[in-house]
């Protein structure tokens, strides 16, 4: 193989401004390291790169020993499908069917799962041993279709054949399907597709390791991963309960938002809707830079414009316990209100009191009240101590996570009850808060607040900046009619990210797939290219090949599909994924059917769904909210394209129509009689690293080619320009 490489001066420096490293010289276990990180900076330090280990290594020049950074391994909770598909699932990810004390990880190197045909219960295992395995190849009449191999490969390799001859190494979702694989395999042991991965204390999906020689070596006890300063930042697994010194890290900030004025005057929810039309999304300000940046957009506006952030009552809420491992299905949503709260009375109350009826409302965190932590299981049960003294709710927080592990979570009525039973007469604090929340999704915690802001009353839930007060923020009125700032990332942002991959030509003549399981085996993943600047990093890594090269885009028609209306809490567990398919679709008929049209009574379907181009036109249903507790949806017989269909929906009512379940396809088949219209669901390409940029650089006339064409290339003799190609044509690629 020929690696070429493309490395500037500011690659560096870019990935070391994603991350700023502390190195705090305190002897603690991982837990309590990461509870001072995540207190006081935010998390243990997530090392991506070389860069970043080299940065990790500045943070002390006097320190030779080890120091915990923020990956660690949890061997019940970190185990991931190969098939990695939310919508296959429908909320049955979580079936395991463990035999009794497995899984063990034994010697701590058993990262697979082997599936034993004798009593269809699974173990865990070490991936290089080879077994016999079964793929899954879709579904034949509605029920789940699999291949028993008849040869040995280890789990890898078993994934690599499966993905090629049929789907995925297979799922097993629930018992029912638990048991037609003990069927289909008699007595044999056989890999399917669950594994897992270490994982980062911050909820980091990089897949980059820095493993010193021999590691990870376990044994199973060594769970989390801690860095040498004197083995040039490698990495090891040590036990836990080893007090070391650690690494924290901040993020940087960087200039990442180009800001734009537009003085017309409109409502919070009209001025985002043109904001994402037009631009990225209203303004997110994440620092004082930012700050002066959406001051310097307009040089004689003096009064206040609409930026992104803004209060959502019902669906803010997070508890104070992080980690998503400690909440089953439905448990992270889990609430118990007092009839009419939240009522956020004041537009000041951004946490929660549980009172003696074991009833939830809302309150100022500014209260004092006595507070119940969380202090870990005892015997499988949660264990609660219940202060003695009374404390705001931030004090209560700061006090259960360095007494005891945080503030009380409750996931289920059960918890609920032997709280309600522990608290008595008393009414205390709770984990759960809410904070005002950015509209493009950010988590920044930057605030900016006027003097008394943010003040209320409770319909008081956007923001605007104020021109004539150094651009401080106060709460408004969303239906207020304001001029508004939007925001691209900036040029300054592109140059960043342009140096945030280093890509890697490799000249072997290869398949879309078999070069992605390389790019993932070597590097990070096949070429993720975000912008202009990322072409010209792809174009400069090889200097005489000029055809084409893979890179990581790639077309799903099965799995891809999503929802206009992109609001997680509008969808039930499973009505994500519900679909109506006539029979035979989604079939992509020229490669160039990426939109969704619903059937209403005619002769060959019966609110039915096909795939079409989203460039015919035609009737459409828009989606308008509940109205006394029932679905409100409107059918609009004009005719436009899905595109600007999806706009008169949103600009006019909320969005495009989604269809949860088949209670509302009827209803929207009565609705619409025998006509067919849009409804809400669409496609993009994917990334293989699942980024969700949108930047596209197709060759003219691309992509065009029929359905089987699905993965893209980027071309060295058209400026770097794609197109779609068969997956199965052998070309070299580009990682990063």
């Amino acid at each position: 193989k020929t690696f070429y490489l493309t490395l500037s001066a500011l690659l560096s420096v870019a990935s070391a401004q994603s991350h700023q490293y502390y190195f705090v010289n305190t002897l603690l276990t991982w837990t309590e390291a990461q509870s001072v990180c995540r207190r006081d900076y935010t998390d243990l330090a997530t090392i991506e790169s070389t860069a970043d280990v080299d940065d990790f290594l500045r943070t002390t020049s006097g320190y030779t020993g080890k120091a915990w950074i923020g990956l660690y391994d949890d061997t019940i909770n970190s185990w991931t499908w190969s098939l990695n598909d939310s919508s296959f699932y429908a909320g049955e990810n979580s079936f395991r069917n463990w035999q009794p004390g497995q899984p063990d990880n034994y010697l701590g190197q058993q990262h697979c799962v082997q599936f034993n045909g004798s009593g269809g219960q699974w173990d865990d295992t070490r991936c290089l041993d080879t077994l016999q395995f079964v793929c899954y190849n879709g579904a034949v009449g509605g029920s789940p279709s699999y291949v028993v191999s008849n040869i040995s490969l280890n789990w890898t390799e078993a994934q690599k054949f499966c993905r090629e001859n049929y789907v995925d190494l297979a799922s097993v979702r629930n018992q029912t399907e638990n048991e037609i694989i003990r069927t289909l395999i008699g007595a044999s042991t056989v890999w399917i597709g669950l594994y897992r991965e270490k994982l980062w204390s911050d909820g980091s999906d990089s897949l980059f390791r820095y493993w010193a020689d021999g590691e990870p070596n376990g044994p199973s006890g060594d769970q989390c991963v801690a860095g040498s300063f004197n083995d040039s930042g490698r990495w090891s697994d040590e036990s836990c309960s080893l007090s070391l010194p650690f690494v924290c890290y901040k993020p940087t900030s960087a200039q990442s938002h180009q800001y734009y004025f537009v003085n017309t005057s409109l409502t919070w929810t009209e001025a985002q809707s043109v904001c994402r039309r037009d631009y990225t999304d209203l303004a997110t300000i994440e620092s004082t830079a930012d700050v002066n940046d959406f001051l310097s957009t307009n040089s004689s506006y003096t009064g206040k414009a609409w930026i992104g952030l803004y209060d959502d009552t019902l669906n803010s809420w997070k508890w104070s316990l992080n980690d998503s491992s400690f909440y089953g299905p439905g448990e992270y949503s889990f609430r118990n209100w007092q009839p009419g709260q939240p009522d956020d009375y004041y537009g000041q109350q951004h946490c929660v009191n549980d009172n003696s009826l074991g009833q939830w409302d809302d309150a100022g965190c500014m209260e004092t009240m006595q507070f119940l932590c969380y202090n870990g299981t005892v015997g499988g049960s949660p264990s609660y101590v219940l202060s003695s003294i009374s404390l705001t709710w931030t004090e209560a927080q700061k006090f259960c996570r360095e007494n005891y592990v945080d503030l009380a979570s409750v996931r289920n009525q059960t918890e609920n009850e032997i709280i309600r039973t522990l608290v008595g007469a008393s009414t205390v604090f709770i984990g759960l808060y809410r904070e005002k929340l950015w509209s493009d999704g950010s988590d920044s915690l930057f605030r900016y607040w006027a003097d008394g802001e943010p003040n209320g009353p409770s319909g008081d839930q956007c923001v605007a900046g104020s021109f004539n007060d150094s651009g401080r923020w106060s709460d408004e009125s969303c239906s207020l009619s304001l001029p508004f700032v939007c925001y691209k990332p900036s040029a300054l942002l592109s140059v960043a990210s342009a140096q945030s991959h280093q890509y890697y030509f490799v000249n072997a003549l290869l398949t879309w797939t078999e070069a992605q399981s390389v790019c993932r085996r070597d590097y990070t993943d096949l070429a993720t290219i975000e912008s202009t600047a990322d072409v010209d990093d792809f174009l400069s890594t090889s200097s005489n090949y000029t055809g084409k090269a893979w890179i990581g885009l790639y077309d799903d028609t099965l799995n891809s599909w999503t929802w206009s209306l992109n609001d997680s809490s509008f969808y039930g567990p499973g009505e994500y994924s519900f679909r109506n398919w006539d029979n035979g679709q989604p079939d992509d008929y020229y490669g160039q059917q990426h939109c969704v049209r619903f059937s209403g009574s005619s002769v060959n379907s019966l609110g039915q769904w096909d795939d079409a181009g989203c460039m015919e036109t035609m009737e459409f249903v828009c989606y308008n909210g509940k109205y006394n507790i029932s679905l409100f949806y409107y059918f609009v017989n004009t005719l436009l394209t899905w595109t600007e269909a999806q706009k008169f929906c949103r600009e006019n009512y909320v969005d495009l129509a989604s269809v949860r379940n088949q209670t509302e396809n009827d209803i929207i088949r009565t609705l619409i009689g025998s006509s067919t219209v849009w409804i809400g669901l669409y496609r993009e390409k994917l990334w293989s690293d699942s980024s969700d940029s949108l930047f596209r650089y197709w060759a003219d006339g691309e992509p065009f080619d029929p359905s089987g064409d699905q993965c893209v290339a980027g071309s060295f003799n058209d400026s770097g320009r794609w197109s779609d190609e068969s997956c199965s044509l052998s070309l070299p690629f580009v990682c990063y």
